[in-house]
């Protein structure tokens, strides 16, 4: 009897010449997870933001062309995980495309990466805020960090905050459409935590997690593409974001004395980590 075939899942997000962030991460990790991983790259970068100075080549206009040629030959994805977007026109573009392919069944995960430490990430036009608030409207499961759920929300940003603000914005994101809200980088009372929250009528939970120091990029990317795959296989939200969370923390103890930390972390040489 022939084996099944691997369950189908949609990368949409920034593909780098040089570091393992955005799509170089995510591959890894999905495929070691048993997806069959198709991309959608939103631009092309020469290399990882943090060596201070890239070249970007936006992709708008191949993805139209390539949303249609998949439209016209009966493509369809069971799973679709959206990263960087870089206009309005790439977000209503992705937009209608998962909602189509929510018709048919597909779940829709979003990180909405824009911001972080209280502002916008350099170069983004502030219309990116309302781009991807339509796009979160649509999502299964979106996973911002703290910034970025409050500009999502359109509340005070903040880099700290109390249960009770927590409380404020999930219910806000929820209102808004997203199923379930997972946010990172939440600082209360100067403790780390991942706040959970996985429908209207759940709690809040609290996952509780040490800050190592250093700085890797593509931390997200990987944390979002763990998350994306435990979520599409079952178990509690809750439950796959502490397996998210206990991957990135092993991966960031290994990695914390490389001196090639600009790259991102070296998911290639320890996928023996990523367990179902």
């Amino acid at each position: 009897m022939p084996a099944s075939e691997p369950k189908r899942i949609l990368l949409v997000n920034d593909l780098p010449g040089y570091g393992r962030v955005a799509l170089a991460a995510m591959i890894p990790v999905l495929s070691k997870l048993g997806f069959a991983v198709s991309c959608l790259p939103t631009a092309l970068v020469s290399n990882t933001f943090d060596y201070g100075r890239c070249e970007m080549l936006d992709t708008t206009d191949y993805i139209e062309r390539t949303l249609k040629i998949w439209d016209e030959l009966g493509f369809s994805f069971p799973a679709i995980c959206t990263g960087f977007i870089t206009s309005k026109k790439q977000a209503l573009l992705i937009r209608d495309y998962c909602a189509r392919q929510k018709e048919l069944g597909a779940r829709i995960l979003v990180d909405p990466i824009m911001a972080d430490n209280g502002k916008l990430y350099s170069g983004l036009d502030p219309d990116i805020i309302s781009n991807l608030r339509t796009l979160c409207a649509g999502a299964d499961v979106i996973v911002p960090n703290l910034t970025e759920a409050c500009f999502l929300a359109d509340a005070p940003v903040e880099t700290s905050c109390s249960e009770e603000k927590l409380q404020e914005l999930t219910d806000q994101l929820l209102a808004s459409g997203a199923g379930a809200v997972v946010i990172t980088s939440v600082v209360i009372a100067e403790k780390n935590y991942t706040a959970v929250r996985a429908a209207k009528d759940a709690a809040v939970e609290l996952l509780p997690f040490e800050r190592i120091p250093g700085s890797f990029p593509g931390t997200g990317d990987l944390f979002t593409a763990l998350l994306a795959g435990h979520v599409l296989q079952g178990e509690s939200l809750a439950d796959n974001t502490r397996k998210a969370m206990r991957v990135i923390e092993e991966l960031i103890r290994l990695s914390r004395d490389s001196a090639s930390s600009l790259n991102g972390l070296p998911i290639e040489t320890h996928l023996d980590l990523i367990r179902n």
